[in-house]
């Protein structure tokens, strides 16, 4: 079997998960280009500070993760002017303490730190591909249920998909492109067309795109079956707050279904590609 899944994804959540509370760093010193030695130790002085106050702040906003919704959820920003951090997934009780201690540093314990001519050239985190949601009611790093888009692209087999993300008319593959409100835009070898799901089709691929299990699938990657003889390949591409993600469900769709997940992937299949 094939594991279809988002490498990417796996170490960017691993990133996110190491930069939480522990990503604040230290001011550059001179042998980095910061400051003369004794300016030097004068920023690492308030950068030192300023991870203590934040740092605790992370720690006790990191105790109570406790959520209804996903709505209760954030990646809170957690760097200061004399401090960087990746920011730090928390509720929204949370995320206001750490808010807290980040204005109070950059006001008082950091206050003078870039007049002083200390700098951080620490480069940026990337940003997280999970995001925050609700899941058993404790806020964690996981696609929010809401999306905002979802569609379904189809090509001959060996097509790469980065050379037909939009499935211009005219060509060999098919997609179908599905917003909330139920429309979606199909574009084949004919032209392209609007329709509107009926309310049972819509229900069912909003409830399954909802799902914990294939928001799950997103992260660590759709288990599907090997299909040498697929003469197509097909890909689902999720649209959610934190961006949007492909995957590669040719082997969950066009073969023998396996497990919830597969299922899953052939319902949504089954039902779009209909239209």
């Amino acid at each position: 079997m094939t594991r279809f899944g988002h490498a990417r994804s796996l170490a960017i959540a691993a990133l996110l998960v190491g930069c939480s509370s522990t990503s604040l760093t230290t001011a550059n010193d001179v042998d980095a280009g910061g400051p003369a030695a004794e300016g030097g130790q004068a920023c690492n002085a308030q950068t030192q500070a300023g991870i203590r106050v934040v740092g605790d702040a992370v720690t006790a906003a990191s105790s109570d993760l406790s959520c209804t919704t996903d709505d209760d959820c954030t990646l809170a920003p957690n760097a200061t002017v004399c401090t960087t951090g990746c920011g730090v997934l928390l509720n929204r009780a949370g995320a206001a303490r750490v808010k807290a201690a980040v204005d109070s540093v950059n006001t008082t314990t950091c206050g003078s730190f870039e007049a002083n001519g200390c700098f951080n050239a620490d480069p940026p985190c990337l940003p997280p591909v999970g995001g925050a949601a609700c899941v058993a009611s404790k806020c964690a790093a996981f696609p929010p249920a809401a999306w905002g888009s979802f569609s379904v692209q189809q090509a001959p087999a060996g097509t790469v998909r980065s050379t037909w993300p939009s499935c211009p008319p005219a060509t060999s593959c098919t997609s179908w492109e599905l917003t909330p409100d139920g429309a979606i835009v199909v574009t084949s070898p004919t032209g392209i067309g609007a329709k509107v799901l009926a309310a049972g089709d819509f229900a069912t691929v909003d409830g399954i795109l909802k799902s914990l299990t294939f928001r799950q699938s997103e992260i660590s990657g759709f288990d599907c079956a090997t299909n040498a003889n697929a003469t197509a390949v097909v890909w689902f591409n999720v649209g959610r707050a934190i961006g949007t993600t492909g995957h590669d469900v040719t082997g969950c769709v066009l073969a023998s279904a396996r497990g919830a997940t597969t299922s899953d992937a052939r319902r949504v299949y089954d039902v779009i590609s209909a239209y």
